[in-house]
């Protein structure tokens, strides 16, 4: 993974975490099996003080990678 999608999918996990997920229960990720949107599902998912369902959005083409990545 490049750096810079790690930075990104971070800044956007940390965007998420100020807003208080904006009071949201569910966060819907398009383009799930892209490298910055599997990077801010690694992080969301392994925070334990969030309690929301995440959705990953994907092509049928890359579902069962997206599936396998245990994020969403």
């Amino acid at each position: 993974m490049l750096f810079q999608d790690r930075a990104t999918g971070y800044l956007l996990y940390d965007f998420l975490l100020d807003n208080e997920l904006f009071g949201a229960s569910q966060v819907l990720i398009g383009s799930a099996s892209s490298k910055t949107a599997f990077g801010m599902a690694k992080l969301l998912h392994g925070d334990d003080s969030l309690n929301a369902r995440l959705v990953g959005l994907t092509s049928t083409g890359n579902r069962e990678f997206t599936e396998s990545l245990g994020c969403y």
